[in-house]
This record gives structure tokens, C-alpha cells and sequence, in this order.
């Protein structure tokens, strides 16, 4: 059956149509700030017309398949995509199958990686699959995870190098979600991104205290992918799959060595003698917690 086709906007996408206008020199994928829309029955909707500097392309398709009923993907009104199911199959939204994305070069200024930042994220066993080019109808076509209920707000970073495609002429993009009765979680944003600083934990160009608060936020988390196309935490400095101790080193390492004459927060090198304390702290409960010696 033929997708639904929702034409949102009246728009003539010229030659640039296709790239998501830059932020901060990012391509946007989706940051779902535009299309607010409800989806909650099995047949495809084609959601045309839309801005391309929030949606690459100007277009979505989403697609639900259910066993059952009780499935929903809502893009909100306060700008997130929201996945949830009382029942079994899948979530798909795609982006250049409405309209085609005519191989667009993500690699531009040197971009090498997705990056993707979650909402919150509800308890359960969450499978979530990216796939770029190839057919949605394998895994092996995809760089999968599962999603964590501790990932709350995390940034993950997905390596074009974890892809078995190229990324300079791409011509669709597909995030899959297989959905488990009490699937519940949200993804804020999908864009393109350069290497950041080891110390920038959350994206934010400058290396900081808001960085070991992040840290903080997510220390001890196990991200899954191992060495076979690996996906990594934005705090996962050393891209070991673990945020540690080490990982705070980097950010200690990374601070500048004077703040600012105006800046009204305690100069780097005071702060982190103090938030090393903390970090030390913070390490030696968990592994107490643990039974470590």
C-alpha cells in the first residue's frame, strides 16, 4: 500500500535542498523540531515539504509495524522523537525515501562520525539500528545497539569508519528501532560531527566543568559494540567502551590553563584539584559497590 503523503509546507528545494542547513558546522539530520505528527497504525506516512536545515532532505518517512496494536512515534511539539509500544515489531523513519537525498557528502569539512543525542529513556530492552544506504531488512546492514535505561540524555557517537558504506554520496538514512512491550524512550538529535576535544563531554566546543558533570552523570556505563563496528559514549574519552577514571584524566588533562580575568567560576587548575577529589570519591564507592579491592 502506498505511504500516506503529508506535504507540510510548500517549498522548492534547490540544489542544496539536500543538506540540513550547518549549526556549529554540523549537517542535521533530524533535531525533529519541525513535522510535529502522531503515528499510531501500520500504514507509511511521507511527511514532505519540511525544512531542510531541521530535516535532511526537507523529508520523513515513518513506518510502524506492529503484531497487535499499541504502538506510537510521535515527533513533539517540544522537539523530540518519541518511541513507544505495548506490543511487538518496529519502528522505522527514513530519510530519502519520501524524496531522495541524490548522494549527498556527509564527510564535508571533515566530518567522520553521526552523532546522536537521546532524551530520556524509559525502562526495558530497547534494540536501536542504524542503517545508511543498505536495506533495513538485515543487521548485518546496520550498526545496532541496545539502549539503556541509564543512558538518559546521553550523546553517542556512531564512526563512519563502524559503517559498511561510504558516506560521501548517501542516499538514505534509516533509524529502526524493534520494540518490546514497554518500549518507551527519545531521541533529541541526529547529526554530523567532527573529532571533539578529549575533554568535551558534552559537545559543547569548550572543555569545562559542565564536562565532569557529565562524566559524573555517566560514570560507570559499559557502551555496547565492542571492536566490531563500535559505537561510543561522547564521555568515553578513550573509546575503551567504558567511562572510567581514565576518561576523567582526559578531561583534567584537557583544561585550559588560565580562565578568563572576567570569568566569576574558580580558575581550571583549582577546579579540578577540587572535582579530582570528588572524582577519587566517586571511584573508590563504585568500586566498594562492587566488591573490588
Amino acid at each position: 500500500m502506498a505511504p500516506i503523503q503529508l506535504k507540510l509546507a510548500a517549498a522548492t528545494l534547490g540544489a542544496l535542498a539536500a543538506l540540513s542547513a550547518t549549526r556549529g558546522g554540523a549537517i542535521v539530520i533530524d533535531d525533529f523540531s519541525v513535522g510535529q505528527i502522531v503515528v499510531a497504525d501500520n500504514l507509511p506516512v511521507d511527511q514532505l515539504g519540511l525544512d531542510p536545515n531541521h530535516v535532511l532532505g526537507g523529508s520523513r518517512r515513518i513506518a510502524i509495524g506492529q503484531y497487535g496494536s499499541g504502538s506510537r512515534l510521535e515527533v513533539t511539539d517540544d522537539g523530540r522523537l518519541m518511541l513507544s509500544s505495548t506490543g511487538w515489531g518496529y519502528h522505522t523513519i527514513t530519510y530519502g525515501a519520501a524524496a531522495p537525498l541524490d548522494g549527498v557528502d556527509l564527510t564535508a569539512e571533515g566530518h567522520d562520525r553521526l552523532r546522536l543525542t537521546f532524551g530520556e529513556i524509559g525502562g526495558g530492552f530497547h534494540p536501536l539500528r542504524v542503517y545508511v544506504n543498505l536495506p533495513t531488512n538485515s543487521s548485518s546492514n546496520a550498526v545496532s545497539l541496545y539502549v539503556q535505561d541509564a543512558w538518559d540524555g546521553l550523546i553517542l557517537e556512531y564512526p563512519y569508519s563502524s559503517f559498511p558504506v561510504s558516506f560521501s554520496s548517501v542516499q538514505r538514512i534509516a533509524l529502526d528501532s524493534f520494540r518490546n512491550p514497554g518500549t518507551a524512550y527519545a531521541i533529541d538529535s541526529l547529526v554530523t560531527a567532527g573529532p571533539s576535544a578529549a575533554g568535551d563531554f558534552n559537545r559543547d566546543g569548550t572543555v569545562d566543568v559542565a564536562d565532569f558533570e557529565t562524566w559524573q552523570r555517566f560514570f560507570g556505563l559499559a557502551i555496547g559494540g565492542g571492536s566490531y563496528r563500535p559505537v561510543f559514549a561522547a564521555a568515553d574519552a578513550t573509546k575503551d567502551g567504558r567511562i572510567d577514571g581514565v576518561d576523567f584524566l582526559a578531561w583534567q588533562r584537557s583544561l585550559p590553563l588560565e580562565a578568563p580575568a572576567t570569568s566569576p567560576v574558580p580558575e581550571p587548575a583549582g577546579a579540578a584539584i577540587v572535582l579530582a577529589g570528588a572524582a577519587l570519591a566517586l571511584i573508590a564507592g563504585r568500586r566498594r559497590g562492587s566488591g573490588e579491592s
